[in-house]
């Protein structure tokens, strides 16, 4: 568990190390640890202005939902 923290660690600062150097791509792993706290932050925001979980839902997938819409039009 503590190496893949440690991995996990590494991959961030490599990431900022690497912030404006556009002559390599970072995986998506990357990525991906900081869309996830961003996620449960926006969640924990909304929750305490009241509103339910599944509006940070309906924020992220919507408009995935009508990009599939206009892309597979009926004929």
């Amino acid at each position: 568990m503590l190496e893949t923290l440690m991995q996990r660690l590494l991959a961030v600062l490599r990431c900022y190390k690497r912030t404006f150097s556009y002559q390599e791509v970072e995986d998506r792993g990357v990525y991906t640890l900081f869309l996830l706290p961003l996620i449960s932050l926006a969640s924990r925001r909304i929750n305490d202005a009241g509103y339910s979980h599944w509006i940070i839902l309906l924020v992220f997938f919507i408009p995935y939902l009508f990009f599939i819409f206009s892309v597979f039009q009926k004929q």
